[in-house]
């Protein structure tokens, strides 16, 4: 016989919602609102193993909640920590740098933040995808699901997480020399997370001027708004300042 991997799409909502009760009436747990369930399935986005463990946790009262920053379930972390027991120490540390980046993991950064060889990290990489933490595309790669990467960020410590963002920031500079433009967002996201307040504001300032520049004034506003918000909270230099001005 021959194996075939199948990329399946995820269930709609109303199959969500179907799925989460036939769990829960499995399981012998009271059915639960259909507002409820249906928070199941935007917590899930349409993923079965994400469905089960939503419906399950209700029955200790662990249930997403409100907004897309639900808790995470207790079987989902357990999980998660299974994972990476048996994860190498290259394959943790690349599933760890991946959990701070964006929903569309830019393969060439993560391997430049983390300062390993080719081949350490195609190995890493492999791990990853045979454990279904990551899925590969052209020159990137994502979490099977945002949950996970949720899970594995919630472990990281506030030092080891500035010095990773830090590390995340100067691999975007170094791989994307040049064409930095497509990638002002993320840059002052790490920085914000390196505690590198400055150059996030400069960043956020300039990715504002692409959008202006593009014609989208809403986009552009929003992100002013976070440049006057960020300048609130830090001092900025003189040259931030006068970006700010420019703008």
């Amino acid at each position: 016989g021959r194996l075939v991997w199948l990329r399946l799409a995820p269930l709609s909502r109303e199959e969500s919602v179907e799925l989460a009760w036939k769990l829960q009436q499995a399981h012998n747990i009271k059915r639960d609102s259909k507002s409820r369930l249906l928070r199941i399935w935007q917590f899930s986005e349409g993923n079965p193993r994400m469905i089960r463990e939503s419906a399950l946790a209700l029955a200790h009262d662990e249930g997403p909640g409100q907004g897309s920053e639900a808790p995470l379930p207790r079987a989902l972390l357990d999980e998660v920590a299974l994972v990476q027991s048996r994860l190498g120490p290259t394959a943790r540390e690349m599933m760890a740098f991946a959990a701070l980046m964006d929903e569309r993991i830019d393969y060439p950064v993560l391997v430049r933040a983390m300062g390993i060889d080719e081949a350490a990290a195609a190995r890493a990489f492999e791990e990853l995808v045979a454990e279904h933490v990551l899925s590969a595309a052209d020159e990137g790669a994502s979490f099977v699901h945002r949950r996970v990467g949720l899970a594995a960020r919630r472990d990281l410590l506030a030092p080891r997480r500035r010095l990773m963002h830090g590390a995340l920031a100067r691999a975007i500079e170094a791989v994307h020399e040049g064409a930095l433009e497509h990638h002002f967002i993320a840059l002052a996201g790490h920085c914000h997370g390196a505690g590198d307040p400055e150059s996030a504001l400069s960043y956020e300032v300039l990715a504002a001027k692409v959008e202006v520049n593009r014609g989208l004034p809403s986009p552009a506003r929003r992100l002013f708004q976070r440049v006057v918000d960020t300048a609130r909270r830090s001092e900025p230099s003189d040259r931030v300042a006068r970006s700010e001005i420019d703008a």
